[in-house]
């Protein structure tokens, strides 16, 4: 995986800047229909022209005209609120001349029978209303929106790619994937070990794909590590014949991934050092040799230092996993004075090691994640005295998540105490509560309702 790769590339940002033509002026165009629509405007609500169920963001690169042939990706938020990655990555898509779409009706809780139904007329909608490139088709998409873009792109041919953030779905254990893949995850992220059990299917099988770790938790990720899925996108399109990259541009490329390998040699980072060169090859086989690298990776795995690494990263993940069964079960079984003990614990772990400082956030952030869950489910239940219990485990090791407060506020409401009900959810909005998160959800609408 290629790790932090946004900070160690001084001279790609350059390099990618010649992938793009020159700019231009922002500019108007008209659709299909008649209608007209501005470049590089970031539209947050467009409504389907024949089927008024259709709801989405969008963006077009700043050069585009309404006639260029210009690929198109599909991105599913787990809130439905598909302007948000819309604007994230608008830079992106006028960098590298994609169309971005965000679905404003595709998110967690849906049936896969209406998402696919939605999906599909989503894709009907864009490539009948615009001029777009229909060999160069993606999806992509966050938390439960990754597993879902993972789903569409085994169930829609016609998408040729997909980025999965922060959620995968399990690969295929044969038969090579119809689609490329691209897995971006954060090494504080709560499914980052099922990310890495994705990788590892992939690695086994030889399968070509992108794998990108970033320094963050659960997340839509920067701008920065989202552009390397663009890249791979890129590189495979030239791989298949859709689109051609200047072969200077891939040599280039290919220089700066083995001297930030050999940055990680010089770090003492061996395993990060073997999985860069493990993307390289993946990148650039059949488009230029790779037999040096290739000679690198086999000494490199024979190291002793590799093997010494790769063996505590290996007992790590065990304890994590067995971390993580006994934690959930503790908080259904454990008091608070437990918890409070072994939380301790935790946050006095060994400071000194990067890998073991990474476990205890994502221990940490699957905690919380968990609890959400479920106190979500005992509330749900009007299981109250349970939900209560699980809600001051979720504020210890969550504190600052403005969604342990809007648990209580929940909470509080349905004990028709309006006034600790009030204040708890006064301070899930200082701590920055965002309810474009929840319009959807019905769990929230009561609440909602009064607030």
């Amino acid at each position: 995986m290629i790790k932090h790769i946004q900070s160690s590339f001084p001279i790609l940002v350059v390099i990618l800047l010649l992938m793009t033509s020159c700019s231009k002026n922002a500019s108007v165009f008209i659709d299909s229909q008649g209608n007209e629509f501005a470049t590089k405007k970031v539209y947050e609500t467009v409504k389907g022209l024949k089927d008024s169920s259709l709801n989405y963001a969008m963006v077009f690169p700043e050069n585009y005209t309404g006639k260029e042939l210009l690929p198109v990706l599909f991105l599913l938020d787990p809130h439905a609120d598909g302007s948000f990655p819309v604007k994230k990555y608008s830079e992106l898509a006028n960098k590298y001349n994609y169309i971005l779409v965000g679905s404003n009706v595709s998110r967690n809780g849906l049936s896969s029978a209406l998402l696919q139904k939605h999906v599909r007329g989503l894709l009907g909608e864009i490539t009948s209303r615009f001029k777009v490139d229909n060999k160069r088709l993606f999806v992509g998409g966050f938390s439960g929106g990754a597993k879902l873009a993972i789903m569409f792109a085994v169930q829609i041919p016609e998408f040729i790619g997909a980025i999965a953030c922060g959620g995968s779905l399990p690969s295929a254990n044969s038969g090579e994937p119809q689609y490329y893949y691209v897995g971006i995850v954060g090494d504080k992220d709560f499914n980052y070990l099922e990310m890495r059990q994705s990788f590892g299917i992939y690695d086994q099988y030889g399968f070509d794909y992108t794998a990108v770790v970033f320094d963050g938790k659960h997340e839509w990720p920067p701008v920065e590590t989202f552009e390397m899925g663009l890249i791979g996108f890129e590189i495979y399109s030239n791989k298949i014949k859709r689109k051609e990259l200047s072969k200077e541009w891939l040599e280039e490329l290919k220089q700066e991934l083995i001297t930030r390998a050999k940055n990680m040699a010089d770090e003492g980072k061996i395993i990060d050092q073997y999985e860069i060169l493990q993307q390289t090859k993946r990148w650039f086989y059949g488009l230029s040799s790779v037999t040096e690298i290739q000679k690198e990776i086999n000494v490199l795995s024979q190291s002793r230092v590799f093997g010494q690494q790769l063996q505590q990263r290996q007992l790590l993940v065990k304890q994590e996993l067995k971390l993580r069964m006994e934690f959930i079960k503790a908080i259904e079984s454990r008091d608070f004075v437990w918890w409070q003990t072994e939380l301790g614990k935790i946050s006095k772990g060994n400071q000194n090691s990067t890998e073991k400082t990474l476990v205890k956030q994502r221990l940490l952030n699957y905690i919380s994640m968990a609890s959400f869950m479920l106190v979500k489910n005992d509330l749900n239940d009007e299981k109250l005295d349970n939900a209560l219990d699980k809600i001051k485990i979720y504020e210890l090791v969550d504190p600052l998540n403005p969604d342990v407060y809007l648990m209580y506020a929940k909470y509080y409401l349905l004990m028709n105490n309006h006034g600790q009900m009030k204040l708890a959810y006064a301070k899930a909005k200082d701590l920055g509560f965002n309810t474009k998160n929840y319009r959807n959800d019905t769990f929230w609408k009561d609440l909602m309702e009064v607030n």
